[in-house]
């Protein structure tokens, strides 16, 4: 860089600025006009850059129990990246965000029912985590975090706005927090913004619930799992945070349900005029909020079954948005839409649960990075052992954690694998994309790790941690690796 060149400074610092994660008024002072300040001011910035990049790391703040928060707080948890200029922002009482560089927050929403029961009059009687205004039953704490990975804990009573009632409280639920519906929210963060959203509902009307519907009398009930909505900043409308153009949809799986679309097929939709459905792309797995960001949001579901939906428009359009607000600590809530499974993760008697993977990116085409990413955890590629054979009772891959999970023998000595990426898995490409492993009763020993007999430290592409369970410590690892290949992972002990 040559300091006499004023002009020059100026404009290849600006050039770094964007391409940072620095904070642009960290750059502004190298603006000034006396050049014969520039080199000071330039020791200054970089004198900031590096702290800043040495305080830039995964991490999350916040509370490491359950306890009671403050009215509408804002940022109860905080997840900071740093492979993103991006964070998530966990907003009481139930609005876990993802926030994009330049501080538009993005939510996938909280867990919903309907009991008309409460008001004859009124047919569609929401209850919702979100109405709890001051924070009686809700509750958002650090569950574990280390290197490797942070897992967030959300807990809620869908409660009414009107009393704050808990649904459904005279039917026995099982919920082991009180009467009446709840849901326990699990979020499993990665280095790379890439995270599970994993609801699980407690109700004692799991048996007959549907996901979505507009008969929501009894005796039919529904619980709803996913909403998403931008919430704007105090002092900014949603044309500063949205593009009209607000929703790129990816299909992975065509009508027919054997009819897979193995690079994905997608479709951006415009709000001008408000759409009433998305047409083809209503069974679109995958979500891209285009907000007026470098960074997006986007939302990936199982493919079979879901039903991708805009929002039903129900009051006057502000800027072509359905419009809610202002509320506390935000000027408008626009709800985009739902993505609805009319099929459960997972069912029991008393829960019904479902799983959502999401993060950001930055990408003029979202499809060619999502959709290998999407299979990788629909689809995940294979486990293969010399000593184990294809079984029922074995299964690796735990798409909740986006993780594969293995258990630690008291007297192993190595745990070696191979990931079997498939170009062609029943018509599907399979692609190892940046994979989690889980290796419990692991203890807190070092581990020293392989991946095709080549030895790699913990750095950038490898991160180590450690997370107490009630069965023991778990390892836990993350790799920053793509491969359309198979890859071989060996892990072993470490010295003490």
């Amino acid at each position: 860089m040559r300091f006499w060149a004023k002009s020059r400074v100026v404009a290849e610092f600006r050039i770094e600025a964007s391409q940072s994660i620095i904070p642009k008024s960290t750059f502004l002072k190298v603006t000034m006009k006396t050049h014969l300040a520039i080199p000071a001011i330039l020791l200054i910035s970089l004198a900031q850059f590096t702290t800043l990049e040495a305080q830039e790391r995964f991490h999350a703040k916040g509370p490491s129990s359950e306890v009671k928060m403050e009215s509408y707080q804002q940022g109860v948890v905080q997840v900071h990246f740093d492979l993103l200029p991006t964070s998530m922002r966990f907003n009481a009482p139930a609005y876990p965000c993802m926030v994009t560089e330049n501080d538009i927050q993005y939510s996938n929403g909280f867990a919903e029912t309907y009991d008309p029961r409460l008001d004859q009059n009124v047919k569609e009687t929401s209850f919702e985590p979100g109405f709890d205004d001051f924070n009686e039953y809700s509750r958002m704490w650090i569950e574990s975090q280390n290197d490797a990975r942070i897992v967030v804990r959300v807990r809620g009573a869908l409660v009414s706005d009107e009393g704050r009632q808990i649904a459904h409280a005279d039917i026995p639920s099982g919920s082991p927090h009180g009467k009446g519906d709840w849901v326990d929210e699990w979020y499993y963060i990665y280095p790379d913004g890439v995270h599970t959203r994993h609801v699980k509902i407690y109700t004692g009307l799991a048996a007959r619930s549907l996901p979505f519907g507009s008969d929501r009398e009894p005796p039919r009930v529904i619980h709803e799992f996913m909403e998403a909505m931008v919430l704007g900043k105090k002092g900014r409308t949603p044309q500063d945070d949205i593009e009209n153009d607000a929703v790129t949809l990816i299909k992975t799986v065509g009508d027919y349900s054997e009819d897979i679309i193995p690079e994905g097929k997608a479709k951006t939709f415009s709000f001008t005029p408000y759409p009433r459905d998305f047409g083809e792309f209503s069974s679109a797995n995958i979500l891209v909020v285009n907000l007026k960001s470098r960074y997006k949001p986007f939302t990936i579901a199982m493919p079979h079954g879901v039903r991708t939906q805009p929002y039903k428009r129900d009051n006057s359009l502000v800027d072509g948005f359905q419009v809610w607000g202002p509320g506390e600590h935000r000027s408008y809530t626009v709800p985009i839409g739902h993505m609805i499974n009319y099929g459960h993760y997972r069912k029991t008697e008393k829960t019904i649960e479902q799983v959502y993977l999401s993060g950001v990116i930055e990408s003029k085409d979202p499809r060619k990075e999502l959709v290998p990413l999407a299979w990788s955890w629909i689809v995940p590629p294979k486990v293969s052992m010399e000593t184990e054979k294809p079984s029922y009772e074995t299964e690796y891959y735990d798409p909740v954690q986006k993780a594969y999970v293995f258990d630690w023998k008291h007297d192993q000595k190595e745990l070696e694998f191979e990931l079997i990426a498939d170009p062609d898995y029943y018509g599907v490409a399979t692609t190892i994309v940046n994979p989690a492993l889980v290796v419990g009763s692991w203890g807190n020993d070092p581990v020293e790790v392989a991946i095709d007999d080549k030895a790699i430290k913990p750095g950038k592409n490898l991160r180590v941690g450690y997370e107490p369970t009630p069965a023991g410590t778990s390892l836990i690892l993350w790799l920053k690796l793509e491969s359309k290949e198979p890859v071989n992972i060996s892990l072993s002990k470490g010295g003490k």
